[in-house]
């Protein structure tokens, strides 16, 4: 696969991923817990969130796979961003919302409505979402050219 190849891979699959988690824990997983609480049974919520534990675990996984294999520092650079804020998206909601600007304020209040379900698991991939961008960073860094390592 190109250069370009892997860098669009990489940047579809997060966008994909993200919206799927978000879909997944929102709807899915908040449509069981209702159920459970009305019905005071929570078997099929605790099944439905333990696949979503395994769904996150891999969403990760694959996301950090993309990141790695393109070697971009756009993925990278886009990677730590987003990740970062949907990282932080519960803080910056709690706290940073009522300091912004009133658009940015609506954003992230209808950011956070649509992506922040009981797993947390647009927030979970996020966070590998800006490891996975450090890493590349570091990696994209330590291979220029005329940067030597100690050792």
């Amino acid at each position: 696969m190109t250069k370009v190849g892997g860098t669009a891979l990489a940047l579809v699959a997060a966008v994909v991923v993200l919206v799927v988690m978000a879909w997944f824990d929102t709807t899915v997983v908040q449509d069981a817990a209702r159920q459970a609480a009305q019905t005071f049974d929570s078997s099929q919520y605790a099944l439905i969130a333990s696949f979503g534990m395994i769904m996150i675990a891999g969403a990760v996984l694959l996301l950090s796979l993309f990141a790695w294999r393109s070697g971009s520092v756009a993925v990278g650079i886009l990677y730590a961003a987003v990740g970062a804020y949907f990282a932080f998206q519960l803080w910056i909601y709690t706290y940073l919302s009522g300091q912004l600007p009133q658009p940015l304020a609506t954003a992230v209040v209808n950011i956070n409505t649509a992506t922040l379900g009981p797993l947390n698991a647009v927030g979970v991939v996020g966070g590998g979402m800006l490891i996975a961008g450090v890493a590349v960073l570091t990696r994209s860094f330590r291979e220029r050219p005329g940067v030597s390592t100690p050792g």
